[in-house]
């Protein structure tokens, strides 16, 4: 943890100490001088280099205490309320010698869910793979087609297709939350934060210097742990993906201690037959699956943007502070798009 505190924050400290060397130097010719405007001036810039450091220094706190704090905490509660997820994602960085942060527990809670999607996704396209072949297969009799899968079949493996392109989405959603994640974790501290203090040493880049700052704080320590927060209270998919898990449950699988094969009639028949007999197992797991989406779709879009709802909210009543002028940065932003 030291040495993530001496990474993170490195930079920061020694931009913070080449402040207050300027500061002094510039306060040292004031006087020297008899520049009262500037010895005046001066002053005000020893309270901003005090906010500077006051700032490295609640970062370090968080990044110390804080983040341990709130994963402990996330940690305790999945585990209260029954949230596999949550509690399976502390073990493995525990047991991997990961520092536990809220930053590594959402990634390892994403991971996952990506794993959940993946099985959904297989059962989905191992059902649809029978029913798909068999509403294309007509078995004729005199030129009469006597049996077909087409008219019955069509709607199931439409609805399966359904299923499988929101899975899609659903994990393109989830590694863009695992990429947010990772880039707020290695760069918001490292980067951002920097050149925010960096720019708030002067005068004239302060305003956008003390938006930056606000930024890179919000997303490296507020984002993540509202994000763990909001993951360790909200429902979970798990207990749906063991359900129709074919590995722990192979129940699910259509034809599994069989090689169905297409190179004759007979085998067609039989596979037709075998399809609308197991109907109602395949209507019920596509409705099971149907269920899952929601829940997927909950995780995928409602907790990350809660999470950024309150980070947002956080850079604008705290920028002020460090000195951002957001209306100011906005009517720039405007003018310039």
């Amino acid at each position: 943890m030291m040495a993530d505190l001496g990474t993170a924050l490195g930079m920061s400290a020694t931009i913070g100490m080449l402040t207050f060397f300027m500061v002094v130097l510039i306060d040292m010719f004031s006087r020297a001088f008899g520049f009262q405007n500037a010895m005046l001036w001066v002053k005000s810039e020893y309270a901003q280099v005090a906010v500077t450091f006051l700032i490295i220094l609640s970062a370090a706190s968080m990044l110390t205490v804080g983040n341990e704090i709130v994963s402990k905490v996330s940690w305790q509660v999945a585990s209260a309320s029954g949230n596999v997820y949550v509690g399976e994602a502390a073990n493995h960085l525990l047991t991997t010698g990961m520092p536990l942060s809220p930053a590594e527990l959402g990634k390892s809670y994403i991971e996952m869910v990506v794993g959940c999607e993946r099985v959904i996704y297989a059962v989905a396209y191992w059902i649809n793979i029978f029913i798909e072949m068999t509403a294309s297969l007509t078995v004729d009799i005199v030129h009469v087609e006597a049996i077909g899968g087409g008219l019955v079949r069509t709607p199931i493996t439409t609805f399966l297709q359904y299923i499988m392109g929101n899975i899609r989405y659903l994990v393109l959603y989830h590694y863009i939350q695992y990429n947010l994640l990772l880039f707020s974790q290695y760069s918001m501290l490292q980067v951002f934060l920097p050149i925010g203090l960096a720019l708030r040493a002067f005068p004239f880049t302060r305003g956008v210097g003390g938006f930056m700052t606000a930024f890179a704080l919000g997303f490296a320590f507020v984002f993540p742990m509202t994000y763990a927060i909001i993951i360790s209270i909200m429902p979970t998919a798990d207990t749906m993906c063991k359900t129709v898990d074919l590995t722990t449950n192979p129940g699910f699988m259509l034809f599994k201690d069989e090689r169905p094969c297409f190179n004759n009639r007979a085998n067609v028949v039989h596979i037709l037959y075998k399809v609308a007999s197991e109907k109602d197992k395949i209507e019920g797991t596509a409705d099971y699956i149907k269920r899952m989406i929601g829940l997927l779709y909950l995780q995928a879009l409602f907790y990350p943007l809660a999470a950024l709802i309150v980070t947002i909210s956080f850079i604008r009543q705290t920028g002020n502070l460090f000195g951002a002028d957001l209306a100011e940065i906005g009517r720039g932003l405007i003018k310039l798009i």
